[in-house]
C-alpha cells in the first residue's frame, strides 16, 4: 500500500508538470512563431509562418517582442515588424495599444528604406486623430517641415488633424488641372498639392471638400475615377463625399467592357469603401470589391437610405491605397 501511494504521488507530480506549460502555451507559441518568421525573412527563406499564428498571442507581449525587430539590420524584418504591429492595432479596441503602434509607425517614417517608410505611412492612414498623442503629432509636424514634403507625410497632417498646419498645407496648393500636363510627367492626384487639399478637406475646409469632389467627378476615365479616386474621397470623411459614394452605391453601372468580364460594378467599389470607413455598417468589409454579392449591395443600399447621419470607424480594418 505504501508503494502504491508513492506511485500515485509520482503520477500527480507528472500531471502537474504535464499541464503546467499549457496555460502559457498560446502566447509562447505566438512568440516562437514570430521569431521563426523573422528569422526566415532575415535569411531570405520562404516564409512558412502565417501572421495569424502570431496575432493569436497576447498583444502587449507581441508588441514588446517586436521592438527589437523594428531595429533589425534587414529591411524585410523591419517592414514585417511594423506590418505586424499595425495588424495588432487595427484589431485592438484598446487606445493605448493603438497609440503605441502609431508612435512606432511614425518613427518608421524616417527609416532609410523606402519599403519600410512608405508602408508605414500607408498603415497610418487607417487611424483617427484621437489615437495620435501630442508627441506623435509633433513628429508629424517635423515630417512636413521641409520646403517640399513628401505627399504621404502631408496626408498624415490630415489624419492627425493638425489644424495649426493649415498655412503650411495651403502653401502647397496649386491648380491640379494645370499640373503634369506633359505626357509621362505624372498625374495630378499623385502630387503634394492634392495631398494637401485632401488633408485640408479631412479637417473640414469646405472649399477644399468641394474642390476634391469636383476634381474626382470631372475625371473622364471611369477606371481611374471609380477604381482609385473614390478612395481619395473616402479618406476625407466628409458628408458630401459619403453622399457621392452613396450615389455610386445606387448605380447599376459597371466598368467598360475592355476591363474584362466580371469586373466590379460601381456599386461594389462604393460598398467596399463604405464598409471600410463607416461604423455599424451592415456589410462586413471584404478587401476586394468583386467579393460583394448582389444581396450585400441591396442590404447596404437599404441601410444607407435609412441613415440620418454617419459615424466613422475609429480605426479601419485595412488601409486606403491613395498612391
Amino acid at each position: 500500500m505504501k508503494h502504491t501511494g508513492c506511485c500515485w504521488v509520482a503520477v500527480l507530480i507528472m500531471l502537474v508538470f504535464w499541464h503546467a506549460p499549457c496555460a502559457g502555451d498560446p502566447n509562447e507559441t505566438a512568440l516562437l512563431a514570430l521569431r521563426q518568421r523573422m528569422n526566415e525573412l532575415r535569411k531570405g527563406h520562404v516564409v512558412t509562418v502565417d501572421r495569424r499564428e502570431i496575432l493569436a498571442g497576447d498583444p502587449e507581449a507581441i508588441l514588446a517582442e517586436l521592438q527589437a525587430f523594428e531595429k533589425d539590420p534587414a529591411e524585410r524584418v523591419r517592414w514585417d515588424a511594423y506590418a505586424t504591429g499595425w495588424s495588432i492595432a487595427v484589431r485592438s479596441d484598446q487606445p493605448p495599444i493603438r497609440r503605441d503602434v502609431i508612435s512606432s509607425l511614425i518613427r518608421a517614417c524616417s527609416d532609410p528604406s523606402g519599403l519600410v517608410w512608405q508602408s508605414a505611412a500607408g498603415y497610418l492612414l487607417a487611424f483617427s486623430a484621437d489615437d495620435f498623442t501630442e508627441d506623435s503629432k509633433a513628429c508629424v509636424r517635423a515630417l512636413i517641415a521641409s520646403e517640399r514634403p513628401d505627399r504621404r507625410m502631408v496626408l498624415l497632417a490630415g489624419v492627425a488633424e493638425l489644424k495649426d498646419q493649415a498655412p503650411k498645407l495651403r502653401a502647397l496648393l496649386a491648380d491640379e488641372t494645370r499640373l503634369y500636363t506633359e505626357k509621362y510627367a505624372g498625374v495630378w492626384w499623385g502630387s503634394a498639392s492634392w495631398a494637401a487639399r485632401l488633408a485640408l478637406a479631412r479637417m473640414g475646409s469646405q472649399s477644399d471638400i468641394n474642390r476634391c469632389v469636383e476634381l474626382v467627378q470631372s475625371e473622364p476615365d471611369p477606371v481611374l475615377r471609380v477604381g482609385r479616386l473614390l478612395q481619395h474621397l473616402a479618406f476625407i470623411r466628409q458628408p458630401r463625399a459619403i453622399a457621392l459614394l452613396q450615389a455610386y452605391l445606387e448605380s447599376d453601372k459597371g466598368l467598360p467592357p475592355e476591363q474584362g468580364e466580371g469586373a466590379p460594378l460601381y456599386a461594389q467599389y462604393a460598398l467596399n469603401l463604405l464598409a471600410l470607413t463607416l461604423d455599424n455598417f451592415p456589410v462586413r468589409y471584404k478587401r476586394s470589391p468583386a467579393m460583394y454579392p448582389q444581396e450585400d449591395i441591396e442590404l447596404a443600399r437599404t441601410w444607407m437610405r435609412a441613415q440620418q447621419q454617419f459615424k466613422f470607424l475609429t480605426v479601419m480594418p485595412d488601409r486606403l491605397m491613395l498612391w
